[in-house]
């Protein structure tokens, strides 16, 4: 048995010696007569190194490509013979895609065909992420890339000799060799850049009219999908080699070999109306025309806002004639931000919109371009309550800006307003003291500070009590503070129950001793107490009133 072994072993390693020595014989009457090929023995993962001279003087230009060689008996031929595929280790393409800093072409040759075919593979893997993570990687060789074909092949080593080159240079450098790269593909087109921290991605906008087909090659069922993902609903599809066939650009044919992401999407600006119903089916409140994008495909489209004064954006989608789909809302109050209160940007519909939303589910969303009725739908919102605090905001500045309206005020808004929930206690207590004539306080754990005369403040003493009833008028000039304002609410009635005075009879004594009139004492409410700041009555007003024409008498 081991003897056997050794026999195939050895008849094995015959074989592939001679399909080495024939796609060496191959390559050599391949390549560019002027092209210098030195045998590389023992380097790992380089077979040659080829010296590339003039074409008419044969002088030395000191231009250099790596070729690494592989023979096979018959090439995977892939996507209707679009592509060769062929497998190496990942050690071998990350030795060639982070140590090497000359061009590496990898040239497979099919012995059977006595045909080449080259792949420049630095600039390839860059194009590829996948491959880090796996042991053996299938590369995907264009079989237009025939090593026979001179003038491809010399323009290409020229072009991964400069590739290299600006790997080294800065961003700068590198983008614009990039972008000159491009546009000297199809000059009909302008590229344009845009960079990020994870890629660089480039717009093709067309300078001229271009016409170009596509074709989907893949099999029938794939097709079928291929044709509804990317025509009805205008959606980003990946497609492998051989499944689609661009014709009229090199910046899209070369597609055809290597496979991408195609999206083809119609894309006009319109503006949508939104229209709350109740469960009769009338309406209760609209929408402005609110501006934004329709992109989509032939048979779904999706719009999204773009009304850069509005405080809310929508996004709707996917839409079909007569079925709506999912719509997502998201509000942001900072484009009020150093707006005028009472100016704030289409406040009032928002705030009636979102209000009736929170009451009725039922929403009409109207879409048009250029005053035509694009399409309508009826839907029904769910997950409401996730809009509630949304609403709850609208309702504390509606509150605000009929205080400042009825005071003649206007604020200019600012987010500080929220940071903290004195400020909105603020505006809650002027609405409710102004429109409603009274404001209730939670009263647990609430102090309230009590001024007594000299007098009543002894009576305390002696009677070392708690109020179980308290009611007090604050001065005539009391303001009430309001989004850094003052709000001059004259004379208000202060009342509690159940409150318990939050100092001892022998402090209370000892601060007799240390002032003089108005002694100033703290009460502490309870879950059992009330406490109400209010309006007062008419009878109240009079006896307020008779009491300061008495002291004025006195006095």
């Amino acid at each position: 048995m081991p003897g056997k072994k050794k026999t195939r072993d050895f008849l094995e390693r015959g074989v592939t010696h001679d399909i080495d020595e024939a796609a060496q014989r191959i390559f050599k009457s391949a390549i560019p007569m002027h092209w210098i090929e030195n045998k590389l023995v023992r380097d790992y993962g380089k077979d040659y190194l080829i010296e590339i001279s003039n074409a008419i003087t044969r002088e030395i230009t000191g231009k250099t490509i790596y070729v690494q060689l592989k023979g096979v008996d018959g090439a995977n031929y892939l996507y209707d013979s679009t592509v060769v595929a062929h497998k190496l280790e990942l050690r071998h393409l990350t030795y060639y895609c982070d140590e090497i800093k000359e061009p590496v072409f990898l040239v497979v040759v099919d012995v059977q065909t006595k045909k080449g075919y080259w792949l420049f593979l630095q600039q390839y893997l860059a194009s590829k992420k996948e491959w880090r993570s796996r042991k053996t990687y299938t590369l995907h060789i264009p079989v237009a890339n025939d090593l026979a074909d001179h003038i491809k092949l010399e323009s290409e080593a020229d072009r991964a000799i400069k590739y290299m080159r600006i790997l080294s240079a800065t961003t700068r450098e590198r983008l614009d060799f990039d972008i000159q790269q491009l546009e000297a593909k199809d000059p009909r087109f302008q590229v344009i850049p845009t960079i990020t921290r994870e890629t660089t991605k480039y717009q093709l906008k067309a300078l001229k009219p271009v016409a170009f087909s596509l074709t989907l090659k893949a099999p029938p069922k794939r097709g079928s999908d291929l044709a509804d993902d990317l025509i009805g609903k205008g959606q980003a599809v990946p497609f492998a080699p051989g499944e689609v066939e661009f014709t009229g650009s090199p910046l899209f044919e070369e597609f055809n070999e290597v496979g991408g992401i195609l999206r083809i999407v119609h894309k006009f600006d319109a503006t949508v109306t939104l229209i709350c119903l109740d469960e009769e089916g009338k309406e209760v409140a609209r929408s402005m025309e609110i501006q934004g994008v329709v992109e989509g495909g032939r048979d779904e489209k999706h719009f999204r806002s773009k009304e850069s004064r509005s405080p809310v954006e929508f996004e709707f989608g996917p839409l079909t004639q007569g079925k709506g789909g999912s719509v997502k809302i998201r509000g942001d109050s900072n484009v009020w931000k150093d707006q005028p209160l009472r100016l704030a940007s289409y406040f009032e519909l928002t705030h009636r919109l979102f209000t009736a939303l929170v009451e009725h589910n039922r929403l009409i969303v109207e879409c048009h371009q250029q005053g035509n009725l694009i399409f309508k739908v009826t839907m029904r919102m769910d997950n409401l309550e996730k809009i509630r605090p949304f609403v709850n905001f609208l309702d504390v500045l509606d509150k605000a800006r009929k205080v400042a309206r009825h005071f003649n005020l206007n604020p200019v808004y600012s987010e500080e307003i929220w940071k903290d929930d004195e400020s909105v206690d603020e505006i809650i207590t002027a609405y409710n003291v102004v429109f409603n004539n009274s404001h209730q306080v939670n009263p647990e754990n609430h102090v309230i500070t009590v001024t007594f005369t000299k007098s009543e403040a002894e009576k305390i003493v002696k009677q070392d009590v708690d109020l179980a009833g308290l009611k007090l008028y604050t001065s005539v000039d009391f303001k009430l503070p309001f989004m850094g304002n003052q709000l001059a609410l004259g004379r208000l009635a202060v009342e509690a129950t159940n409150v318990r005075m939050d100092l001892t009879v022998e402090s209370l004594q000892q601060l007799l001793q240390e002032v003089g009139d108005g002694v100033k004492i703290p009460y502490v409410c309870s879950k059992s107490s009330s406490y109400v700041l209010r309006q007062l009555t008419d009878a109240e007003k009079e006896d307020q009133q008779e009491g300061q024409e008495h002291r004025e008498q006195a006095n």
